[in-house]
């Protein structure tokens, strides 16, 4: 999986976004169930960097996570391998931000 994180302003305090131009490429089966599986996981991966950003009870960092890439296994894809995922990057963006802690 591949995330940038951006600076943004506004109300937003924290977003994950999708590029305009997302493909979603699914097996022979595709369908619903497909689409279903992959917002779960991205919803699970935002829950992990918003756990991370917001550590003390409120997100003090205004960003904005871009999704540029993710690979959905149909083994080792489920919510708590992606959750993990996602505190995994914020704390690796935070640490590239303000220095190891």
């Amino acid at each position: 999986m591949t995330v940038d994180f951006e600076p943004c302003t506004g109300p937003t305090h924290f977003e994950l976004t999708l590029p305009d131009d997302v493909r979603f490429r699914f097996g022979p089966a595709g369908g619903d169930e497909d689409y279903r599986e992959v917002f779960s996981l991205l919803e699970a991966l935002d829950e992990g960097m918003r756990e991370v950003l917001a550590e003390d009870g409120r997100i003090t960092v205004h960003c904005r996570a871009v999704l540029r890439s993710m690979v959905v296994h149909p083994v080792d894809s489920h919510p708590r391998a992606f959750r993990e995922a996602g505190r995994l990057a914020a704390r690796k963006a935070l640490e590239q931000v303000f220095g190891a802690s």
